[in-house]
């Protein structure tokens, strides 16, 4: 569906740009559990820029927001974000925030403050068409 798209898009960017840290075969694994239809979404980036994902429920549809725009923060809803990074000496460091608003930026932007102490701003945009493929996506 076209939210379900959105809600990977924006988690997979969000990976991409927090994956931009890591070096040689480090990894890092984005998890969005929340209580809204989608369920979970999931990420995993590496230090090469590849990125993956997958959501749990993914043929979820809802209304359009009253502003036209897909309603990401409800097809997630309220739940936590996991971050687990898997560094080269075969540690993995795992930081578990409450989701702020299941719109994903606002999360990992809670997540880097509380876990990685890392004051941020950031905005992820994804524009679905109604035939499902996307036409662009930003930070």
């Amino acid at each position: 569906s076209p939210v379900a798209t959105a809600a990977l898009g924006r988690l997979m960017t969000g990976t991409l740009i927090l994956a931009s840290s890591l070096k040689g075969d480090e990894s890092i694994t984005l998890r969005l559990l929340g209580d809204g239809p989608l369920e979970g979404v999931v990420a995993v980036g590496n230090a090469q820029g590849e990125v993956r994902g997958y959501v749990h429920e993914p043929l979820v549809d809802l209304p359009l927001k009253v502003s036209g725009k897909l309603d990401v923060g409800s097809a997630v809803g309220r739940g936590e974000l996991a971050v687990s990074k898997s560094l080269q000496n075969g540690e993995v460091y795992t930081g578990v925030v409450p989701m702020v608003s299941g719109e994903i930026a606002e999360d990992l932007v809670q997540y880097l403050l509380t876990s990685e102490q890392i004051p941020s701003a950031l905005l992820l945009g994804v524009r679905v068409e109604k035939d499902y493929h996307v036409v662009g996506a930003a930070v």
